[in-house]
């Protein structure tokens, strides 16, 4: 009877023991403070009040750029910070109790793409306090972006601008109230051809599947006659679907497949515009989202690039 006691305990234990080695090798339940840091940002005394300056642009050399930065002190003591555009050099300044300093920077600047042709200008506008970005918005920005000699418009900005028509060389400003400043990209050509295209989408508001009519407004601002311009836009095929030679499935990387439509247009004068249109379907209602530029290039050379539309909810 006794050896018989034994073993069942011993047996028992048998059982026992895998049941308490995988308790103890569950994973282990993340708490609060396995959770990633949150970004580092600069929240001193010291806010940024205004960017104020000019970006020229250069046909085939890096833009040249000269940025005014105004800052303030809100604290009762005084405050030295080291101040630069990111990836860029610092500049140290010091500040008095409830003082305000204006210090000139540049940003980083690269450029690309042909001197004789399509070019992209960018330039990193983040501003970094003590090699931290800054928690609090700029009060005010405004930077006049200054074309070369005979390039009658822009192509691209990443980020709004206003076109101005005052003075030898046509000018653009970035203005904004509030606000942070990133990566700025701007694509110009010294080509003779730039083209302005303006799209637009009925309806509006995309609440039920059926057609969309899509109409694009392109203008030859260039001097010469523009020859042979190929369009592309694309649509994501989940929300659309278009019949025709204008349209074809293409599949990108890691499953990612467009709805591209093409057209070619054989001619368009210096100065004259033309109107495109083309009927979608819409497969589902479609909101809260941005539907691509398009773009005209020639040669595969970039000449135009027109708005994004962003279609909203019925109601909004």
């Amino acid at each position: 009877m006794i050896g018989t006691r034994r073993g069942s305990i011993s047996g028992r234990i048998r059982l026992w023991l895998p049941v308490v080695a995988g308790l103890l090798s569950l994973p282990r339940v993340a708490t609060p403070q396995d959770k990633p840091p949150a970004p580092r940002l600069y929240v001193g005394p010291a806010r940024l009040t205004g960017i104020r300056g000019t970006i020229e642009l250069v046909a085939g050399a890096s833009p040249s750029v000269r940025l005014d930065i105004a800052l303030r002190n809100a604290d009762a003591k005084p405050e030295t910070l080291q101040i630069g555009f990111r990836g860029g050099p610092a500049t140290q300044v010091s500040l008095g109790a409830r003082d305000t300093a204006r210090i000139a920077l540049a940003p980083v600047a690269q450029r690309s793409g042909s001197p004789t042709g399509t070019q992209s200008a960018n330039l990193d506008l983040a501003l970094e306090v003590n090699g931290l970005p800054v928690a609090g918005g700029i009060d005010t920005v405004d930077v006049r972006i200054v074309l070369p000699l005979g390039v009658p418009a822009l192509i691209r900005s990443s980020l709004p601008v206003t076109r101005e028509t005052s003075g030898e060389r046509v000018s653009y400003r970035l203005v904004r109230s509030g606000g942070h400043l990133t990566m700025l990209n701007l694509v110009y050509t010294t080509g003779p051809v730039t083209l302005s295209i303006d799209k637009r989408v009925q309806p509006a508001v995309i609440d039920r599947p059926g057609p969309v009519t899509v109409t694009l407004t392109i203008r030859n601002l260039g001097n010469v006659v523009a020859r042979g311009i190929r369009l592309d836009d694309s649509y994501d095929p989940r929300d659309f679907s278009g019949q025709g030679a204008d349209f074809q499935l293409v599949a990108g990387k890691e499953n990612d497949r467009r709805l591209v439509w093409s057209r070619s247009l054989d001619a368009l004068a210096s100065g004259a515009s033309i109107n495109v249109t083309y009927v979608l379907t819409a497969l589902l209602p479609v909101e809260s989202t941005s539907l691509s530029a398009v773009t005209a290039s020639i040669n595969g050379q970039l000449v135009g690039v027109s708005n994004k539309v962003w279609l909203t909810g019925k109601g909004r």
